[in-house]
């Protein structure tokens, strides 16, 4: 009897191992996929790891990335709102659902997040604004570069 209740949690704890790993291994190609703006296919590795853990803020965080690059803004601010549900701390999280935000014209929306991500970090949070600032003055947005063409 007792073999068999330790063979149960010896493939209950296998099992879990392995989701895990499964998991990680999601989300590595999805983040690939990201960088290389490949969003469509970022988000199925994305929703993927959700569909085997559907509490990981950086799996939410990673398809809010995706759909903003997509330009589905309103998905991207539910999924940025999920992170940080999940995640109250997650700077990145409210400073990019103000990005999603402000793109989607929600600016006082927008002023609020950044507002949130500066209390939780104000040295973090000037970095992303000269990011942002550099971004705009010697990189140009995406849509900059694809009229551009």
């Amino acid at each position: 009897m007792n073999k068999l209740i330790i063979l149960i949690i010896f493939l209950s704890s296998l099992n879990f191992a392995v989701a895990q790993s499964t998991v990680g291994e999601n989300l590595k190609i999805a983040a690939e996929l990201l960088e290389q703006k490949e969003y469509e296919s970022s988000l199925l590795f994305c929703n993927k790891a959700l569909d085997i853990d559907p509490n990981l803020p950086n799996a939410y965080f990673f398809r809010g990335l995706n759909n903003h690059g997509l330009e589905n803004y309103q998905d991207a601010i539910i999924d940025f709102t999920v992170t940080v549900k999940l995640q109250p701390d997650f700077i990145d999280g409210y400073y990019q659902r103000a990005k999603s935000k402000q793109a989607n014209n929600d600016f006082l929306g927008a002023a609020k997040d950044f507002n949130m991500a500066r209390e939780l970090s104000p040295s973090q949070t000037t970095l992303f604004l000269v990011k942002g600032v550099l971004s705009s003055l010697f990189g140009g947005s995406d849509k900059k570069k694809k009229k551009g063409k």
